[in-house]
């Protein structure tokens, strides 16, 4: 008998913070989680306010991004994530 063995995908909230460090260091922790979104082992759940936090924050230029990147990034995640949609907020 075959056996199949089904892929298992992590959903995951990605925090901001996360991806600024994996871009500011490549070899870090926060890298290997953009990582397996890059390879499809992480999928990401936002909502449109987590992706414009992501869009926002990366574009500031103290943080010294490569264009590329702060362009490529939101958009990457926001083409294989797992949209929802917020009906109750909850204050900061």
């Amino acid at each position: 008998m075959l056996l199949l063995r089904q892929r298992v995908t992590n959903l995951v909230v990605v925090d901001t913070n996360v991806l600024i460090s994996a871009l500011l260091t490549p070899a870090s922790m926060p890298a290997r989680v953009v990582d397996g979104l890059q390879r499809n082992a992480l999928l990401p759940v936002v909502c449109a306010k987590v992706v414009g936090e992501y869009r926002a924050v990366l574009k500031r230029p103290e943080l010294g991004l490569h264009a590329a990147d702060v362009d490529a990034l939101p958009q990457l995640i926001g083409l294989q994530a797992r949209w929802v949609h917020i009906t109750k907020q909850f204050p900061d």
